[in-house]
């Protein structure tokens, strides 16, 4: 049974046990109670789902939340309040009330997670660093129309030793930005341990999370060592050098990568963390060997952060990610992210600079999004791909069929996209025609 089965079948199970206990609560309030009581139950429930939605919009985010989540949390919503109503005339309703609240929960989590794929199974609760066994069939061979970089490490030299990378906690501190950064993270490959390499300098992928997010989402729901290690394996343990970034400060807080009241956060990306990175690990200093990306907004942030500072990265990965910085109340977008310029929020729009700025010729660029995301941000992505190709920028574009906004989606196009990351930063040789576009 494949993880996403296994997801589902909880979901399956969830619902069955939540189900049979709610109707056996609603019946008996159906009995004991008149229209009256049972229509200020509905009303109270549907004010509260009301205020919770306000509240969710307030800190987080309404969008790519899924529907049957909020069906299941008006449900539950109704389950707790027959309590409160019916307590001090029938203490023992407990009995009843508990065991559908507690199933109710359980779906709403299992309905959640299963949108978003971030625990695929249960291993995945338990290990930090969550690693998705792959069979034999999964890998590649890649001696196969293989692409030649001539300026690789891969290409340069043998390097042998373990296919296991190591995983690092950092903190990088706002030197300059002023930014409290959470710490991030880096991964590296088993060549960078290698005597022989001792003198290399390594390409840099830089990865961001979505809002709400943390940057650990990229090793668990995001699979990163696994996919890093699968890879390292192909390519006698050289990969890139991968830091995962914190753009936040916390889990809520919505910066969009730029310098506004939210925290300096362009600032921090653009000059702590390189600066970080430079300081303490053995990378190269051209820009044509760092790159930046994420999903959602950090898949915004990758593209933006690329074009408008052409002089750190060459090189993006876009997934899910909208056209254009902008905050859940739009009414603030302009006062607070580009300090009331109109002319400063259309030149940090993807398709305004693709068509605008000026490129460097070494510009590679990679879009992916759920083939179930909504059909806007498809359509929006879709153009900024062929906004790209018009500047005969090597680019991809990629959809995932049947998923969503969700860390299946990423966790496989970032699979997908990382052969020719790797091969634009000069690391290794390509699997496949990376040069062309597709």
């Amino acid at each position: 049974m494949n993880d996403y089965l296994f997801s589902q079948n909880l979901v399956i199970i969830v619902s069955i046990f939540s189900g049979i206990s709610c109707f056996i609560l609603f019946k008996k309030l159906h009995d004991d109670y008149s229209y009256r009581q049972l229509l200020i139950l509905v009303v109270a429930s549907s004010l509260m789902v009301l205020v919770e939605i306000l509240l969710t919009a307030k800190l987080f985010s309404l969008n790519n939340i899924p529907i049957l989540s909020y069906v299941i949390v008006y449900i539950s919503n109704s389950i707790l309040l027959s309590l409160v109503l019916t307590f001090k005339r029938n203490k023992w309703m407990i009995l009843r009330v508990l065991p559908a609240f507690i199933a109710t929960l359980m779906l709403l989590a299992f309905t959640v997670n299963d949108y978003y794929q971030y625990f695929p199974n249960i291993d995945s609760v338990f290990l930090k660093h969550y690693v998705r066994s792959l069979d034999s069939s999964s890998i590649s061979e890649v001696h196969i129309n293989k692409k030649y970089n001539l300026t690789s490490i891969e290409n340069g030299m043998f390097a042998g030793g373990q296919n296991k990378g190591t995983v690092k906690t950092i903190n990088m501190p706002g030197t300059i930005s002023n930014l409290n950064a959470r710490d991030g993270y880096v991964y590296l490959p088993p060549a960078y341990y290698d005597t022989t390499l001792a003198n290399v300098k390594f390409p840099v992928m830089i990865l961001l999370t979505g809002v709400p997010g943390d940057p650990s989402s990229w090793l668990q729901g995001g699979l990163l060592v696994n996919t890093m290690n699968v890879f390292a394996s192909r390519h006698e343990g050289i990969t890139p050098i991968i830091v995962i970034a914190d753009q936040s400060g916390s889990f809520t807080n919505d910066t969009e990568c730029l310098n506004s009241s939210h925290g300096n956060a362009e600032t921090y990306l653009t000059v702590d963390v390189p600066n970080y990175i430079k300081t303490h690990y053995r990378v190269s200093d051209n820009p044509i060997n760092w790159g930046i990306g994420g999903f959602s907004e950090g898949g915004m942030c990758g593209a933006m952060l690329t074009l408008t500072h052409q002089n750190i990265f060459r090189h993006f990965l876009d997934m899910s990610g909208d056209p254009d910085p902008f905050l859940d109340d739009y009414s603030q977008t302009l006062p607070v992210l580009f300090h009331n310029s109109m002319k400063d929020q259309e030149e940090h729009n993807i398709d305004w600079l693709l068509e605008n700025e000026k490129l460097q010729p070494d510009l590679t660029a990679q879009f992916a999004i759920g083939g179930a995301d909504s059909k806007k941000l498809i359509k929006e992505m879709r153009q900024s791909y062929y906004h790209s190709l018009k500047r005969n920028i090597p680019s991809s574009f990629e959809i995932i069929a049947n998923d969503g906004h969700s860390f299946n989606t990423w966790s496989l196009s970032y699979s997908d996209a990382l052969p020719k990351l790797s091969y634009y930063l000069g690391a290794t040789d390509c699997e496949t025609n990376c040069s062309e576009y597709r």
